[in-house]
Protein backbone atom coordinates (compact mmCIF):
# COMPACT_ATOMS: atom_id res chain seq x y z
CA UNK A 1 0.00 0.00 0.00
CA UNK A 2 3.02 2.61 0.82
CA UNK A 3 4.52 1.64 -2.67
CA UNK A 4 0.90 2.28 -4.44
CA UNK A 5 1.29 6.02 -2.79
CA UNK A 6 5.29 6.30 -3.71
CA UNK A 7 4.68 5.68 -7.40
CA UNK A 8 0.51 6.59 -8.00
CA UNK A 9 1.47 10.34 -7.05
CA UNK A 10 4.26 13.03 -7.28
CA UNK A 11 5.75 13.94 -3.89
CA UNK A 12 4.30 17.82 -2.46
CA UNK A 13 5.29 20.19 -0.39
CA UNK A 14 4.14 19.35 3.37
CA UNK A 15 4.19 21.45 6.34
CA UNK A 16 6.41 20.84 9.32
CA UNK A 17 7.04 21.00 13.24
CA UNK A 18 3.68 20.64 15.36
CA UNK A 19 1.71 20.44 12.18
CA UNK A 20 3.30 17.87 10.20
CA UNK A 21 3.24 15.44 14.03
CA UNK A 22 -1.25 16.43 14.16
CA UNK A 23 -1.68 16.03 10.41
CA UNK A 24 0.78 12.17 11.30
CA UNK A 25 -1.75 11.75 13.93
CA UNK A 26 -5.39 12.94 12.73
CA UNK A 27 -5.14 12.30 9.21
CA UNK A 28 -2.88 9.34 9.07
CA UNK A 29 -3.47 6.84 11.90
CA UNK A 30 -6.95 8.38 13.12
CA UNK A 31 -8.45 8.73 9.89
CA UNK A 32 -6.58 5.57 8.31
CA UNK A 33 -7.03 2.99 11.12
CA UNK A 34 -10.96 4.74 11.38
CA UNK A 35 -11.34 4.22 7.31
CA UNK A 36 -10.28 0.43 7.65
CA UNK A 37 -12.79 -0.51 10.19
CA UNK A 38 -15.74 0.92 8.78
CA UNK A 39 -14.88 -0.13 5.00
CA UNK A 40 -12.96 -3.59 6.08
CA UNK A 41 -13.44 -4.80 8.99
CA UNK A 42 -17.24 -4.20 9.67
CA UNK A 43 -18.70 -5.78 6.75
CA UNK A 44 -16.13 -8.59 6.55
CA UNK A 45 -16.24 -9.85 9.93
CA UNK A 46 -20.26 -9.03 9.49
CA UNK A 47 -20.17 -12.11 6.41
CA UNK A 48 -18.30 -14.33 8.18
CA UNK A 49 -20.35 -14.27 11.22
CA UNK A 50 -23.49 -14.40 9.36
CA UNK A 51 -22.46 -18.31 8.54
CA UNK A 52 -20.90 -19.13 12.01
CA UNK A 53 -21.39 -22.45 12.84
CA UNK A 54 -22.97 -23.19 9.39
CA UNK A 55 -20.98 -26.51 7.10
CA UNK A 56 -20.10 -23.93 4.74
CA UNK A 57 -17.15 -22.62 6.84
CA UNK A 58 -16.17 -26.37 7.03
CA UNK A 59 -15.22 -26.68 3.51
CA UNK A 60 -12.15 -24.72 2.05
CA UNK A 61 -14.76 -23.99 -1.45
CA UNK A 62 -17.13 -22.68 1.12
CA UNK A 63 -14.33 -20.44 3.18
CA UNK A 64 -13.13 -18.62 -0.32
CA UNK A 65 -16.87 -18.33 -1.40
CA UNK A 66 -17.88 -16.21 2.22
CA UNK A 67 -14.64 -14.87 1.43
CA UNK A 68 -15.68 -13.25 -1.76
CA UNK A 69 -18.78 -12.41 -0.43
CA UNK A 70 -16.72 -10.59 2.61
CA UNK A 71 -14.95 -9.21 -0.51
CA UNK A 72 -17.39 -7.86 -2.16
CA UNK A 73 -19.32 -6.26 0.71
CA UNK A 74 -16.30 -4.52 1.66
CA UNK A 75 -15.58 -2.89 -1.94
CA UNK A 76 -19.76 -1.99 -1.84
CA UNK A 77 -19.50 -0.32 0.93
CA UNK A 78 -16.25 1.79 0.23
CA UNK A 79 -17.82 2.81 -3.26
CA UNK A 80 -20.95 3.68 -1.39
CA UNK A 81 -18.96 5.78 0.71
CA UNK A 82 -16.68 7.62 -1.74
CA UNK A 83 -19.79 7.98 -3.77
CA UNK A 84 -21.72 10.39 -1.05
CA UNK A 85 -18.47 13.18 -2.29
CA UNK A 86 -19.29 14.70 -5.87
CA UNK A 87 -15.55 14.60 -6.82
CA UNK A 88 -14.85 11.28 -6.79
CA UNK A 89 -18.62 10.54 -9.09
CA UNK A 90 -16.23 9.75 -11.86
CA UNK A 91 -13.41 7.41 -13.15
CA UNK A 92 -11.79 8.73 -9.55
CA UNK A 93 -13.25 6.26 -7.61
CA UNK A 94 -12.29 3.49 -9.39
CA UNK A 95 -8.57 4.18 -7.23
CA UNK A 96 -10.25 3.41 -3.69
CA UNK A 97 -12.14 0.61 -4.82
CA UNK A 98 -9.34 -1.03 -6.67
CA UNK A 99 -7.17 -0.28 -3.36
CA UNK A 100 -9.66 -1.92 -1.05
CA UNK A 101 -8.53 -5.50 -2.15
CA UNK A 102 -5.19 -5.09 -0.40
CA UNK A 103 -6.17 -3.23 2.58
CA UNK A 104 -8.77 -6.03 3.38
CA UNK A 105 -6.56 -9.45 2.41
CA UNK A 106 -5.30 -8.68 6.40
CA UNK A 107 -8.71 -9.34 8.00
CA UNK A 108 -10.33 -11.41 5.22
CA UNK A 109 -7.56 -13.74 5.57
CA UNK A 110 -6.99 -13.97 9.44
CA UNK A 111 -9.91 -12.64 10.21
CA UNK A 112 -8.02 -10.27 12.77
CA UNK A 113 -10.16 -6.77 13.21
CA UNK A 114 -6.60 -5.43 13.31
CA UNK A 115 -5.05 -6.17 10.02
CA UNK A 116 -7.12 -4.00 7.39
CA UNK A 117 -6.74 -0.41 9.79
CA UNK A 118 -2.73 -0.89 9.87
CA UNK A 119 -2.74 -1.44 6.71
CA UNK A 120 -4.85 1.35 5.79
CA UNK A 121 -3.24 3.74 8.46
CA UNK A 122 0.28 3.10 6.94
CA UNK A 123 -1.13 4.08 3.55
CA UNK A 124 -2.43 7.20 5.11
CA UNK A 125 0.47 8.17 6.68
CA UNK A 126 2.49 7.56 3.86
CA UNK A 127 0.14 10.01 1.77
CA UNK A 128 0.65 12.33 4.60
CA UNK A 129 4.41 12.49 4.37
CA UNK A 130 4.69 12.33 0.41
CA UNK A 131 1.83 13.39 -1.35
CA UNK A 132 0.43 15.64 1.55
CA UNK A 133 -2.28 18.29 -0.97
CA UNK A 134 -3.58 14.86 -2.75
CA UNK A 135 -7.18 14.60 -2.97
CA UNK A 136 -7.20 10.73 -3.58
CA UNK A 137 -5.45 9.20 -0.81
CA UNK A 138 -6.93 11.81 2.46
CA UNK A 139 -10.01 12.38 3.28
CA UNK A 140 -12.83 13.11 0.09
CA UNK A 141 -12.70 17.09 -0.53
CA UNK A 142 -15.99 18.44 -2.09
CA UNK A 143 -15.90 19.34 -5.41
CA UNK A 144 -14.21 22.58 -6.11
CA UNK A 145 -16.77 24.86 -7.95
CA UNK A 146 -14.98 26.56 -11.44
CA UNK A 147 -13.73 30.17 -10.20
CA UNK A 148 -16.09 32.73 -11.46
CA UNK A 149 -16.25 36.79 -11.62
CA UNK A 150 -16.97 37.65 -8.03
CA UNK A 151 -20.39 39.58 -7.64
CA UNK A 152 -19.61 43.24 -7.02
CA UNK A 153 -20.87 44.13 -4.00
CA UNK A 154 -23.37 47.17 -4.12
CA UNK A 155 -22.13 50.19 -2.88
CA UNK A 156 -22.17 51.56 0.83
CA UNK A 157 -24.26 54.55 1.37
CA UNK A 158 -22.66 57.58 2.41
CA UNK A 159 -23.07 58.78 6.15
CA UNK A 160 -22.65 61.28 8.38
CA UNK A 161 -23.20 61.81 12.03
CA UNK A 162 -25.98 65.07 13.03
CA UNK A 163 -26.46 66.21 16.47
CA UNK A 164 -30.43 65.84 17.45
CA UNK A 165 -31.02 67.89 20.60
CA UNK A 166 -32.81 66.27 22.58
CA UNK A 167 -33.48 66.87 26.67
CA UNK A 168 -31.17 65.86 29.87
CA UNK A 169 -32.94 66.58 32.34
CA UNK A 170 -34.80 69.67 31.88
CA UNK A 171 -31.80 71.36 29.64
CA UNK A 172 -31.01 70.58 25.99
CA UNK A 173 -28.75 67.74 25.25
CA UNK A 174 -27.31 67.09 21.58
CA UNK A 175 -26.89 63.33 20.72
CA UNK A 176 -25.20 62.40 17.88
CA UNK A 177 -27.40 60.07 14.96
CA UNK A 178 -26.35 58.92 11.76
CA UNK A 179 -27.84 60.25 8.70
CA UNK A 180 -27.47 59.30 4.79
CA UNK A 181 -24.89 62.20 3.44
CA UNK A 182 -27.22 63.72 0.78
CA UNK A 183 -28.44 67.18 0.47
CA UNK A 184 -31.59 66.66 2.12
CA UNK A 185 -29.28 66.31 5.55
CA UNK A 186 -31.24 68.99 7.39
CA UNK A 187 -34.81 67.12 6.38
CA UNK A 188 -32.73 63.63 7.54
CA UNK A 189 -31.79 65.51 11.22
CA UNK A 190 -35.06 66.83 11.94
CA UNK A 191 -37.31 62.94 11.45
CA UNK A 192 -34.95 61.94 13.88
CA UNK A 193 -35.64 64.61 15.54
CA UNK A 194 -39.33 63.84 15.58
CA UNK A 195 -38.75 60.34 15.53
CA UNK A 196 -37.33 61.00 19.31
CA UNK A 197 -34.87 59.36 21.47
CA UNK A 198 -33.56 55.45 20.88
CA UNK A 199 -34.62 53.51 23.84
CA UNK A 200 -30.83 52.65 24.41
CA UNK A 201 -30.78 56.77 24.69
CA UNK A 202 -34.25 56.89 27.11
CA UNK A 203 -32.06 54.48 29.49
CA UNK A 204 -29.26 57.13 29.79
CA UNK A 205 -31.71 60.20 30.78
CA UNK A 206 -32.71 61.03 27.39
CA UNK A 207 -35.87 62.65 26.95
CA UNK A 208 -37.96 64.93 24.41
CA UNK A 209 -40.52 67.55 24.47
CA UNK A 210 -41.90 67.12 21.05
CA UNK A 211 -45.03 64.91 20.54
CA UNK A 212 -45.37 61.30 19.24
CA UNK A 213 -46.95 61.26 16.11
CA UNK A 214 -45.33 64.71 14.65
CA UNK A 215 -44.32 64.92 11.18
CA UNK A 216 -42.69 66.59 8.52
CA UNK A 217 -44.19 68.00 5.86
CA UNK A 218 -41.58 69.92 4.12
CA UNK A 219 -38.39 72.11 4.74
CA UNK A 220 -36.71 75.13 2.56
CA UNK A 221 -34.07 76.82 3.60
CA UNK A 222 -33.37 80.33 1.60
CA UNK A 223 -30.93 83.18 2.90
CA UNK A 224 -30.21 81.26 5.95
CA UNK A 225 -33.49 81.24 7.44
CA UNK A 226 -34.98 77.09 7.30
CA UNK A 227 -39.03 77.58 6.64
CA UNK A 228 -40.55 74.43 8.67
CA UNK A 229 -43.93 72.70 7.23
CA UNK A 230 -44.65 70.32 10.24
CA UNK A 231 -47.92 68.55 11.64
CA UNK A 232 -50.83 70.42 13.46
CA UNK A 233 -50.09 67.39 15.91
CA UNK A 234 -46.39 69.19 16.53
CA UNK A 235 -48.81 71.93 18.63
CA UNK A 236 -50.71 69.31 21.31
CA UNK A 237 -50.30 68.95 24.72
CA UNK A 238 -48.13 69.55 27.06
CA UNK A 239 -47.41 72.93 29.53
CA UNK A 240 -45.39 76.04 28.84
CA UNK A 241 -42.16 73.96 29.15
CA UNK A 242 -42.75 71.35 27.16
CA UNK A 243 -44.36 73.72 24.40
CA UNK A 244 -41.33 75.77 24.36
CA UNK A 245 -39.14 73.25 24.86
CA UNK A 246 -39.95 71.76 21.71
CA UNK A 247 -39.62 74.91 19.64
CA UNK A 248 -35.81 74.69 21.43
CA UNK A 249 -35.48 71.37 19.90
CA UNK A 250 -36.48 72.49 16.83
CA UNK A 251 -34.40 75.47 16.24
CA UNK A 252 -30.80 73.90 17.42
CA UNK A 253 -31.16 71.25 15.40
CA UNK A 254 -31.83 72.87 12.65
CA UNK A 255 -28.70 75.43 13.09
CA UNK A 256 -26.35 73.64 13.82
CA UNK A 257 -25.55 73.89 10.13
CA UNK A 258 -23.95 76.22 8.95
CA UNK A 259 -26.69 77.20 5.73
CA UNK A 260 -29.35 77.82 8.46
CA UNK A 261 -29.41 80.76 11.26
CA UNK A 262 -32.95 81.33 11.56
CA UNK A 263 -36.06 78.85 11.80
CA UNK A 264 -39.78 79.81 10.56
CA UNK A 265 -42.35 77.62 11.53
CA UNK A 266 -45.47 76.18 9.91
CA UNK A 267 -48.21 74.18 10.71
CA UNK A 268 -50.20 71.74 8.34
CA UNK A 269 -48.64 74.78 5.59
CA UNK A 270 -49.89 77.31 7.74
CA UNK A 271 -47.03 80.10 9.02
CA UNK A 272 -47.37 80.55 13.12
CA UNK A 273 -47.39 83.43 15.01
CA UNK A 274 -49.54 81.95 18.29
CA UNK A 275 -48.10 78.41 19.39
CA UNK A 276 -50.32 75.85 20.85
CA UNK A 277 -53.05 76.32 23.35
CA UNK A 278 -50.96 78.16 25.92
CA UNK A 279 -51.06 81.22 23.30
CA UNK A 280 -46.35 80.96 23.10
CA UNK A 281 -46.36 84.20 20.95
CA UNK A 282 -43.74 83.60 18.31
CA UNK A 283 -42.36 87.08 17.28
CA UNK A 284 -40.12 86.41 13.89
CA UNK A 285 -37.86 83.91 12.89
CA UNK A 286 -36.04 81.98 15.85
CA UNK A 287 -32.37 81.59 16.25
CA UNK A 288 -30.20 80.19 18.72
CA UNK A 289 -29.87 84.06 19.89
CA UNK A 290 -33.34 83.72 20.43
CA UNK A 291 -32.45 81.39 24.17
CA UNK A 292 -28.48 82.54 24.20
CA UNK A 293 -29.47 85.97 25.00
CA UNK A 294 -32.61 85.99 26.44
CA UNK A 295 -33.33 87.50 30.17
CA UNK A 296 -32.08 84.64 32.63
CA UNK A 297 -35.64 84.24 34.50
CA UNK A 298 -37.04 83.54 31.14
CA UNK A 299 -38.42 80.16 30.07
CA UNK A 300 -36.16 80.16 26.70
CA UNK A 301 -33.04 80.60 28.84
CA UNK A 302 -34.07 77.79 31.28
CA UNK A 303 -33.27 75.25 28.33
CA UNK A 304 -30.16 76.00 28.27
CA UNK A 305 -27.61 74.28 30.66
CA UNK A 306 -25.19 76.92 32.53
CA UNK A 307 -22.42 74.77 30.03
CA UNK A 308 -23.42 73.76 27.01
CA UNK A 309 -21.23 70.77 25.60
CA UNK A 310 -22.52 70.71 21.63
CA UNK A 311 -19.27 68.25 20.80
CA UNK A 312 -19.04 66.19 21.42
CA UNK A 313 -22.64 64.69 21.38
CA UNK A 314 -23.81 62.17 23.39
CA UNK A 315 -22.76 58.47 21.22
CA UNK A 316 -20.05 60.32 19.39
CA UNK A 317 -16.47 58.38 19.09
CA UNK A 318 -13.99 58.42 22.53
CA UNK A 319 -10.49 59.25 21.18
CA UNK A 320 -7.86 60.99 22.38
CA UNK A 321 -7.06 63.97 21.75
CA UNK A 322 -11.06 65.00 22.35
CA UNK A 323 -12.26 67.89 20.91
CA UNK A 324 -15.13 69.92 22.93
CA UNK A 325 -16.86 72.91 22.48
CA UNK A 326 -20.25 74.77 23.37
CA UNK A 327 -21.33 78.03 25.51
CA UNK A 328 -20.92 78.28 29.02
CA UNK A 329 -21.69 81.20 31.13
CA UNK A 330 -18.76 81.03 33.60
CA UNK A 331 -15.57 78.82 34.45
CA UNK A 332 -16.11 75.11 34.95
CA UNK A 333 -14.42 71.85 34.74
CA UNK A 334 -14.31 69.08 32.00
CA UNK A 335 -12.96 65.66 33.39
CA UNK A 336 -13.02 62.36 31.43
CA UNK A 337 -14.02 59.48 33.40
CA UNK A 338 -13.13 55.68 32.44
CA UNK A 339 -16.02 52.88 32.94
CA UNK A 340 -14.89 52.83 36.66
CA UNK A 341 -14.96 56.55 37.68
CA UNK A 342 -11.40 56.76 36.98
CA UNK A 343 -10.71 60.23 36.03
CA UNK A 344 -8.06 59.95 32.78
CA UNK A 345 -8.28 63.68 32.19
CA UNK A 346 -9.21 66.99 34.04
CA UNK A 347 -9.39 70.69 32.59
CA UNK A 348 -10.61 73.99 33.98
CA UNK A 349 -11.90 76.03 31.69
CA UNK A 350 -12.59 79.69 31.95
CA UNK A 351 -14.26 81.93 30.20
CA UNK A 352 -16.18 85.04 30.66
CA UNK A 353 -18.45 85.19 34.06
CA UNK A 354 -21.85 86.93 33.01
CA UNK A 355 -22.88 86.56 29.09
CA UNK A 356 -22.75 83.09 27.59
CA UNK A 357 -19.40 82.48 25.02
CA UNK A 358 -18.47 79.94 23.09
CA UNK A 359 -15.45 77.53 24.17
CA UNK A 360 -13.21 75.56 22.69
CA UNK A 361 -10.97 72.78 24.24
CA UNK A 362 -8.62 69.66 23.01
CA UNK A 363 -8.48 67.02 25.76
CA UNK A 364 -5.50 64.69 25.51
CA UNK A 365 -4.61 61.40 26.46
CA UNK A 366 -3.17 57.74 26.25
CA UNK A 367 -5.53 56.30 23.15
CA UNK A 368 -5.83 52.83 23.15
CA UNK A 369 -6.52 52.12 27.22
CA UNK A 370 -10.17 53.03 27.53
CA UNK A 371 -12.71 51.29 25.57
CA UNK A 372 -15.42 53.43 27.12
CA UNK A 373 -15.89 56.79 29.56
CA UNK A 374 -17.96 59.51 30.06
CA UNK A 375 -17.36 63.20 29.99
CA UNK A 376 -18.40 65.11 33.63
CA UNK A 377 -19.20 68.95 33.30
CA UNK A 378 -19.01 70.64 36.37
CA UNK A 379 -19.37 74.07 37.80
CA UNK A 380 -18.76 75.47 41.23
CA UNK A 381 -18.03 71.04 42.23
CA UNK A 382 -21.87 70.38 41.04
CA UNK A 383 -22.04 68.08 37.83
CA UNK A 384 -23.95 69.68 35.75
CA UNK A 385 -23.98 67.07 33.08
CA UNK A 386 -22.06 63.08 32.48
CA UNK A 387 -22.09 62.33 28.96
CA UNK A 388 -21.65 58.70 28.38
CA UNK A 389 -18.58 57.84 25.80
CA UNK A 390 -19.02 54.69 23.59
Amino acid sequence: LVLVVLRTEDATPRPDGLELAAAIVWRGVVYGFTDGLLLAVFPILAVFSAFAGSALRQRLLGKIAIGAMALAASLGITASYHLGYSDFRSDKLGKPVAGMPLTAAPTLLTLSPLGAPIAHAAMHTAVVLHSYETDTFLPPHPAVAPATEPTPSPPVAATRPVSVYFFRGEALAPVEHVVPDTRAVGAAALRELLEGPTAAEQETGIASAVPEGSELRALTIADGVATVDLSGQFASGGGSFSIGGRLAQLVFTLTQFESVTEVELELNGEPVSVFSAEGLEIEGPLSRATYEQARSDSLEASFLPAVLVERPAQGAAFASPLRVTGTATGPFTLAIVDWDGLVIVEQAVTPPTGARTAFDVTLRFEPGLYPRGALIVSQNRETIAEIPLP
